[in-house]
């Protein structure tokens, strides 16, 4: 596999477009491609049904699972919700992505930290539809990935770092409140070679820093997801199940979320 850095992605994997013949006689090159937001969940594992099972290092299971939530209430956006069940958590984290606003962009419009409703909070980066009439500015959704396809129409990954300077929302114990701009920021660290179900493949792993100088992870396998996290706790988490959507409705691996099993 080739890295995710200014590089053309696995077009045969992906079935997305290599270097395309010259128009005609002229020699001209052909017009240049929009990224589809199918194109980009199919790179970065992010389509609804897929889900991933990781070891921990107390050998407990933690899962991930994506689904389509186009009700949710961040006006105007259609999202992609990301689920974190950790052990013996009776609720899931969840994070809300949008594919779809920008051609090849990948943005966090809002995540909900805590595993028990006490400890419950929801940072958004955007309005919500209940909030549109307030004073102040809100956002932009956090920059994650960020793909085009170059003059030769090759689907490449932009240059890292994205850095995203945002004003979210915080709602916890029933208020809601305007917090201080922040910086978030994800920096690619180079490739490595991970252990997926499938065995061993190249994945390019990524940085993410989030305010409070919190470091998390994530080494991703191109049309698979991340095979390895490093969370803001520090846990390493390793992939050992998973199903894996494209965006067309077929899946490999585990034939459906809830027949996810470890070896």
């Amino acid at each position: 596999m080739q890295n995710l850095q200014g590089r053309p992605v696995l077009a045969l994997a992906f079935g997305l477009a290599g270097l395309a013949a010259a128009c005609g006689d002229s020699g001209e090159a052909p017009p240049q491609k929009t990224v589809t937001a199918a194109e980009v969940r199919d790179l970065y594992g992010m389509n609804p049904g897929s889900c991933y099972q990781y070891r921990l290092p107390s050998s407990a299971l933690a899962t991930v699972t994506l689904e389509e939530n186009d009700g949710i209430a961040i006006s105007g956006y259609k999202v992609i919700k990301r689920s974190y069940v950790a052990p013996g958590s009776s609720l899931a984290e969840e994070e809300y992505y949008d594919f779809d606003t920008k051609p090849g962009e990948v943005r966090l419009l809002r995540e909900v930290r805590g595993f028990n409703a006490a400890e419950r909070s929801t940072k958004s980066y955007v309005e919500y539809r209940a909030e549109l009439d307030r004073e102040g500015t809100v956002g932009p959704g956090v920059l994650v990935f960020d793909v085009e396809y170059d003059r030769q129409n090759t689907l490449v990954v932009k240059p890292a770092p994205y850095t995203t300077a945002t004003t979210p929302i915080v709602s916890a114990g029933g208020n809601t409140m305007s917090v201080e701009a922040e910086t978030h920021e994800w920096s690619r660290l180079g490739e490595e070679q991970v252990m997926t179900p499938e065995g061993m493949v190249t994945a390019t792993t990524y940085n993410y820093q989030r305010p409070g100088a919190e470091n998390a992870r994530f080494a991703l396998v191109p049309g698979f997801g991340f095979a390895r996290i490093q969370d803001f706790n520090n846990v390493a988490h390793q992939i050992c199940a998973a199903r894996v959507c494209k965006a067309d409705g077929s899946c490999t691996g585990a034939a459906s979320c809830q027949e996810l099993s470890c070896p």
